[in-house]
């Protein structure tokens, strides 16, 4: 896994907002044919060669910084950094600073005394030097679209280092000037006439992975920090940010390997769209997320299946010692497993390339833009604005702890189907948790209620887990050989035997949440 930090605070950087398709390059004829009645500048070719530097253990890219010189035939050369984006631009945008080369070894002091010191931190006392080299003919053109310049180039080239390369080719569509909105638009003009798919993969990490031979790694969502001052739309809109973003961080480990973790990641980055866009649409009527909530639920579905068969295959293998186990039976059952096992990991990969998928993305950011446009009436206080904010995020904490209190009334009653019901309630109540300020003075109440939550929900979901072992199980063993089928009744019996134990867990995680008093009131 690849650790988030923070991104560097860069002086005065420019936004870098840009939306990356992947496609057959073959496809750029009829990228600039659909452009034609837009374009304001003639196509330009230009031959441009990069140099990308880190330390030997790669710690500017582990902190999601690039460091580059670039040159064109020009033979002008500039120093680049680039990191994450934040708050609503953090999907297709980042903070990017240049300044004229004045060697060949990057002058840190160059960028200013914060990002010097931003970088220092990061690289400690060790060397940075060359890594790699990127070379690409990139064809551009500028763009009218609505009221906003857009650039679209074509990049085709390679990556390389010592004898090792790759090649590139990429379709970008850069905001040069004006509204993410109406790039967000275009690029998804392009994507309804053209067999594209979104690319989140950056150059650097394509350098990155020829050197190491490292596939894309899973990560977990970066910190969104909110200020004081934002009202509940953009309080809201900052997480819906995040949760789209650890969305498309995950995407590339999924296509380029099996990595179970980054479908848990996408998995419950989804389940945080879903429900915060429920937030959202609780409060307010526009924008409205009806649509997307539906797509992002088909999407999680496919994600749902995969995921249940890794814990159920990590399960299986551990039941190997247990004693009197026939493990010729146990491996045809493990070699069942993963042939379902591989084909939802297929579905899955198909799910994420659909263009479905990318539509999904690019309208999601353009609705959480919207949500971004709305602002505070000019000259509301902040603290009036504060004071809001804690009665509307009150209310969805109230409606969600009564909600939860309702489901679970007769616990040791409910069927398996309501206590999946109560455990779905118990996820939304922990992003509501972690996503609204905590009123000042009510930090510990806070903490201990989050720790009863996550305790309730992980018991929940031990016993989902073992629900949907037996079904799959009792399905997988019709018309098996006598050993198997006997092997299967031996797991049967170890899986319900743990689940008494769970479902013993859950009663005391349901008396001790109960008894927890309420922080926001």
């Amino acid at each position: 896994m690849t650790k988030t930090q923070p991104p560097a605070q860069l002086n005065h950087p420019e936004q870098e907002v840009e939306v990356k398709f992947t496609c057959d390059p073959v496809i750029f004829p009829e990228v600039l044919k659909l452009s034609e009645p837009k374009i304001v500048s003639a196509a330009q070719l230009k031959q441009l060669h990069s140099t990308y530097f880190d330390t030997a253990d790669w710690r500017l890219h582990n902190a999601g910084v690039s460091l580059r010189v670039r040159s064109d035939e020009a033979e002008k050369s500039l120093w680049c950094i680039k990191s994450p984006g934040w708050g609503a631009n953090s999907t297709f945008g980042r903070n990017q600073l240049e300044v004229p080369a004045l060697g060949v070894q990057p002058n840190l002091g160059q960028f200013g005394l914060d990002v010097a010191q931003h970088l220092s931190q990061i690289i400690g006392r060790n060397e940075i030097a060359p890594r790699f080299s990127i070379s690409v003919r990139r064809q551009s053109l500028l763009l009218r679209h609505l009221s906003s310049e857009l650039e679209i180039t074509l990049d085709a080239g390679e990556v390389s280092s010592g004898s090792a390369r790759e090649e590139l080719t990429e379709i970008e569509l850069e905001l040069k000037s004006g509204y993410e909105r109406h790039l967000i638009d275009f690029a998804m003009l392009l994507l309804q006439e053209l067999p594209l798919t979104l690319n989140f993969v950056t150059k650097a990490d394509r350098g990155f992975r020829l050197v190491t031979r490292r596939p894309a790694s899973w990560k977990t969502a970066r910190p969104c920090p909110a200020p004081a001052n934002l009202n509940f739309d953009q309080i809201v809109a900052r997480a819906l940010s995040s949760a789209l973003e650890h969305f498309t961080r995950n995407w590339a480990a999924l296509l380029e390997g099996f990595e179970p973790e980054a479908t848990h990641q996408l998995r419950v980055a989804l389940r945080r769209f879903r429900d915060l866009t429920g937030f959202y649409n609780n409060t307010f009527l526009l924008p409205d997320f009806g649509n997307l909530r539906k797509r992002a639920k088909i999407i999680g579905k496919a994600l749902g299946s995969a995921r249940s068969l890794d814990v159920l295959f990590n399960s299986l293998s551990t039941f190997k010692a247990l004693p009197h186990i026939n493990l010729q039976a146990l491996a045809t059952l493990l070699a069942q497993v993963e042939q379902h096992h591989a084909r939802a990991y297929g579905n899955v990969r198909d799910v994420i390339r659909d263009r479905a998928s990318s539509q999904f993305v690019l309208e999601a950011q353009d609705l959480i833009l919207q949500c971004e446009e709305i602002r505070r009436p000019a000259g509301t206080p902040t603290v009036e604005a504060a004071a809001l904010v804690k009665i509307q995020s009150g209310e969805i904490l109230a409606r969600l702890h009564k909600a939860i209190l309702k489901r679970g009334r007769g616990l040791s009653k409910l069927s398996d189907k309501q206590l999946h019901s109560l455990r779905l309630k118990v996820k939304v109540m922990r992003l509501a948790a972690s996503t609204f300020p905590v009123v000042v003075g009510a930090k510990l109440k806070a903490a201990r209620y989050e720790r009863s939550l996550a305790r309730f929900q992980k018991v929940l979901g031990n016993h989902n887990d073992n629900i949907f072992a037996l079904r799959f199980l009792r399905s997988l063993s019709r018309h098996e050989p006598t050993e198997v089928e006997s092997c299967v009744k031996r797991l049967l019996r170890e899986i319900r035997r743990s689940d008494k134990m769970e479902l013993g867990k859950l009663k005391e995680a349901w008396k001790t949440f109960r008894s927890l008093e309420p922080y926001w009131n």
